[in-house]
């Protein structure tokens, strides 16, 4: 009976072990998910704007780091500018639907009372 006992001793403590060892690596990925979403999006944005930083290279007397600056500054003007482009029309739209909700909501409750029943 005791020669039994020891194999699945070392396989339960084996199982614990690996049921603790996936925790906490869910655990881990959990706690770095903020970390590793700015690193993915560092990493696409990096390699988006790679292809210009080589043509203006390639165009202007500038360093690498310059010529970096330079796209990145590019970059961020233009979402800038877009946003303030974008922004209030999108205000101006969410307003339009929240103020065409009451006679929606109205519309939907007298629809029952127009369709005929079967």
């Amino acid at each position: 009976m005791r020669a039994d006992l020891t194999p699945w001793t070392i396989r339960g403590a084996g199982f614990a072990l690996g049921v603790a060892v996936v925790v906490g690596l869910l655990a881990l990925g959990w706690a770095a998910g903020g970390v590793l979403l700015l690193l993915f999006v560092a990493i696409l944005l990096a390699s988006a704007l790679e292809p210009m930083v080589g043509l203006l290279r390639d165009r202007l007397p500038l360093g690498r780091g310059a010529t970096i600056l330079v796209v990145y500054a590019t970059f961020f003007v233009t979402v800038l500018g877009l946003s303030f482009i974008v922004v209030p029309a999108a205000i101006a739209q969410g307003q339009d639907i929240v103020a065409g909700l009451p006679a929606f909501f109205e519309s939907a409750r007298a629809w029952p009372a127009r369709t005929p029943s079967r």
